[in-house]
């Protein structure tokens, strides 16, 4: 089969939906499949080449700042006055106006790009990757262009769902962002998203479409050679007592959506209170609202984002790892996954009681949940949080860190590859 793929992120962009999808694009390679990429520009990266069998096109910048800083100099440029006037002039000009979403730039040549590509190579299958939705909004032109054409629409993030940290200007937009998103649910053959939940909210507006809509979990796409824990055999707390309690956050923070001082603000009573010496490691990238909240906690250092590589071996050096959890329902973050593949104790703070990380480790005595969406809620899950810590060195020491196989392979690419290949067949 003949699969053109249009993203937007894709290798060797290192976040959430390249990691999901360049995994995937390689499993079908090496399920058979011939696989076409159409992409962003990344840095100075060849315009074509081919990885792991995959050809990728990269046409054109999705954002400026894609255009101004390089990848990996990201973390440098940031107290930089170019970057403070980039961020300035984005987040009063550009934000305001642009749609549908940051990458509107990227969708005009990759239009061009996919309409060439769809009618010289003529590929069997159409699958579009969204956020950002104009992948979709190119997917559309192409599906109109070439109506035979199977088309399946990925949902990673919902687009007019998206109240908290919507992608354009809703009081703006939102009639036309209800329009774009109608005509993709009508177009598009298939649909797929990472949570039960979200697909029951686009019931609730596109009822006619529901039978198209399948749910995908997140991949666990890290580089490892088999799913497994990280420390083999070793307990995890083989430390000895009274060493410095080492805490390890993976992933980004994002403002109204995923915000860090609730978790902060509890680490730093606990560790008060307790008289317990306290690290809270954090990875990935950190948004310049977040700057002045970190400096106030002397207990947190910041790494900046990892090489995919190189994120087990950091999370081998963990005590407890940290997960904030959307306050959405509709999203499962794709590092879940990893922790729980991880098989290392994960003290996670829940901020909208149907929670999918919740659902994600249900049964396993190494999660603790702690409810932060209310001021009362918060107090009992600091008391929760101090009973779970306390508890860890004597309650898991005896444990090692495996998790039954099956409870993993329903994550794992060539797993999650395979259904999508299924979708796709005529």
């Amino acid at each position: 089969m003949k699969i053109l793929l249009l993203s937007p992120h894709f290798h060797p962009s290192n976040d959430p939906r390249s990691n999901r999808w360049s995994a995937l694009a390689a499993e079908w390679v090496r399920m058979g499949h011939e696989v076409r990429v159409l992409t962003a520009r990344y840095g100075d990266r060849a315009v074509r080449e081919v990885w792991e069998g995959v050809f990728i096109c990269r046409k054109a910048y999705k954002n400026v700042q894609d255009m101004l800083v390089r990848p990996g100099q990201r973390e440098r440029a940031v107290g930089s006055g170019r970057f403070r006037l980039f961020y300035y002039l984005n987040k009063h000009l550009w934000r305001p106006l642009h749609w549908p979403d940051s990458s509107a730039l990227w969708y005009l040549p990759a239009r061009r790009e996919a309409l060439k590509m769809a009618a010289s190579w003529r590929p069997d299958a159409l699958v579009s990757v969204a956020l950002p939705m104009t992948a979709h909004a190119v997917a559309l032109a192409v599906k109109r262009a070439h109506p035979d054409l199977f088309w399946l629409a990925d949902w990673g993030d919902p687009f007019s769902l998206q109240r908290l940290c919507p992608p354009n200007n809703r009081r703006l937009y939102g009639g036309l962002n209800r329009r774009l998103e109608r005509a993709v649910f009508s177009q598009a053959d298939a649909h797929v998203f990472t949570t039960e939940a979200t697909r029951a909210a686009y019931r609730a507006l596109y009822p006619e479409a529901f039978a198209k809509c399948h749910v995908a979990p997140p991949v666990l796409s890290l580089p490892v050679c088999a799913p497994g824990p990280l420390r083999g055999a070793r307990p995890p707390f083989a430390r000895a007592a009274g060493r410095v309690l080492r805490l390890a956050y993976f992933g980004t923070f994002t403002p109204r959506l995923r915000e860090p001082e609730p978790m902060l603000r509890l680490l730093d009573a606990w560790r008060k209170e307790s008289d317990r010496a306290v690290e809270l490691h954090l990875y990935g990238r950190l948004p310049e609202p977040f700057h002045p909240l970190l400096k106030r906690y002397d207990f947190v250092r910041h790494h900046g984002l990892l090489p995919r590589e190189r994120v087990w071996e950091e999370m081998s050096k963990a005590d407890v790892l940290v997960s904030v959890g959307n306050r959405s329902a509709l999203q499962l973050p794709g590092k879940s996954v990893e922790y729980l593949a991880s098989g290392l104790p994960v003290l996670h703070f829940q901020e909208v009681e149907e929670d999918p990380v919740c659902e994600l480790f249900a049964g396993l005595e190494q999660f603790c949940a702690v409810p932060v969406w209310e001021d009362g809620l918060s107090a009992r899950g600091g008391g929760q949080m101090d009973t779970f810590l306390k508890a860890l060195p004597e309650a898991m020491s005896h444990q090692t860190a495996v998790l039954p196989e099956e409870r993993l392979r329903p994550y794992l690419p060539e797993f999650i590859a395979a259904f999508y290949a299924d979708l796709l067949k005529p």
